[in-house]
């Protein structure tokens, strides 16, 4: 019985993995394209780390997408890192329309470059890939297993107003909360 629900999953995995990949951009391997990500100098970047298996990255999904939506006409990038290729296969990127970017820091270089700890946690870059916020999407997390009732401090959102401004961010850093990055 065990061997059988293993294999169902590892079916299942297989194939969303391929009807995710079908619609969204392939996911990178890093070390190359990072340079060249780096070196765009026309673009500010969101480094989001993610985790498909870690609920608060679930609940925060379809925000951070409007988000990419609303400011990918100002020159502002975003890139979803994930750990491991399996975990990008979940249907809910295509379930709501975006088909993000994706890399996959399987060797967890651009994990200990930004110093990434947790999901989810972003990294706000300007053009010349000056660290401008760091932390929390929002306020609604104030500890594993505690949440707001009502979101107050939009930090990512915040940060991204003040880079669209040609200003900085009133907060540059905030200490995410979420699921471990394993090291």
């Amino acid at each position: 019985m065990s061997i059988s629900r293993f294999v169902l999953k590892y079916i299942i995995t297989t194939i969303i993995c391929i009807y995710f990949f079908a619609y969204c951009n392939s996911p990178i391997a890093l070390n190359e394209e990072v340079r060249g990500i780096m070196e765009d100098k026309n673009n500010s970047k969101v480094f989001l780390f993610w985790d498909t298996e870690c609920p608060l990255c679930l609940n925060y999904s379809k925000d951070v997408m409007e988000l990419e939506e609303k400011y990918k006409q100002d020159s502002v990038k975003f890139y979803w890192v994930f750990q491991n290729p399996v975990d990008t296969g979940d249907v809910y990127f295509s379930n709501i329309g975006i088909k993000p970017y994706i890399l996959i820091d399987s060797s967890q270089n651009l994990t200990k470059k930004l110093r990434a700890t947790v999901t989810p946690q972003v990294f706000l870059l300007n053009g010349t890939n000056n660290l401008v916020y760091s932390g929390k999407i929002d306020n609604w997390i104030v500890a594993l297993g505690q949440k707001r009732q009502q979101v107050d401090s939009f930090y990512l959102k915040d940060a991204l107003f003040a880079i669209h401004n040609e200003t900085l961010p009133s907060i540059s850093k905030t200490t995410a909360i979420g699921c471990y990055i394993e090291q």
